[in-house]
């Protein structure tokens, strides 16, 4: 069999026929749109019908792979390097944030939240040990890495959230006082969210003064006001 392919070899090359096999780049440099369209796609279609045959041991064992890859890489990086790859998401991350709209924002935001909720969710006891420990010497190394006046600027920056979350829940979840309602009507989460003992000192002295006297003061009122400054005065409301 051997001599009859090679004779048939050498009598292609005698007459010239012999054909130059496109490498895939040459193929790719001289297809059409159309045609990198349908291979692309194909591809796809290809990557993720192995994706989706994947068993959940397989797809955690690369998800470890390449966290211990990136690790490995991070450990590797001197100062320089890690604070210039720092930089660099800072900015590339700053530059999509400019380009977002309102909606996308919004829209991000709920689909972290969601991201984050199934994660936790999913996660055993030792693995939200291990992320909780992970978490809080990333923050001790951040907090030690800065400089007095990173550390004031970020003190600043937490103030003035807490004061704008404050605000927006005195603004968004106001209530409106029902003086005859008694403690089990007023008693709903909803109704009384903004008056949480978690929130400001004013909304824990509402929060109090409703469980006590059975209604919602008006604190849009003089009167309403009056009667809350006493009873935080009497009580030792903090």
């Amino acid at each position: 069999m051997a001599p009859r392919k090679e004779k048939q070899r050498n009598k292609q090359t005698r007459k010239g026929k012999q054909k130059h096999t496109l490498t895939a780049k040459e193929k790719r440099a001289t297809e059409s749109r159309e045609d990198r369209e349908v291979r692309l796609k194909k591809r796809r279609e290809a990557d993720q019908k192995k994706r989706d045959a994947r068993s959940p041991e397989e797809i955690e064992a690369q998800s470890k792979k390449r966290r211990d890859a990136a690790k490995r890489k991070r450990d590797a990086e001197s100062p320089g390097e890690r604070e210039a790859r720092t930089q660099k998401n800072r900015d590339t991350t700053s530059k999509k944030r400019q380009n977002r709209t309102a909606l996308q924002v919004l829209v991000d935001k709920e689909l972290h939240r969601i991201q984050e909720a199934n994660r936790r969710a999913n996660e055993t006891a030792e693995q939200t040990t291990s992320r909780s420990q992970q978490d809080a010497a990333q923050h001790r190394q951040a907090r030690a890495a800065e400089t007095d006046e990173q550390t004031a600027a970020r003190n600043n920056q937490d103030m003035q959230r807490t004061r704008q979350q404050r605000h927006d829940e005195r603004t968004n979840n106001k209530v409106i006082p029902d003086f005859d309602a008694t403690i089990e009507e007023c008693s709903d989460i909803d109704r009384l969210d903004f008056i949480s003992p978690e929130s400001t000192s004013l909304a824990s002295a509402l929060h109090m003064f409703h469980l006590n006297r059975g209604f919602i003061p008006d604190v849009e009122s003089e009167e309403g006001r009056k009667d809350v400054g006493t009873y935080i005065e009497n009580e030792g409301v903090t």
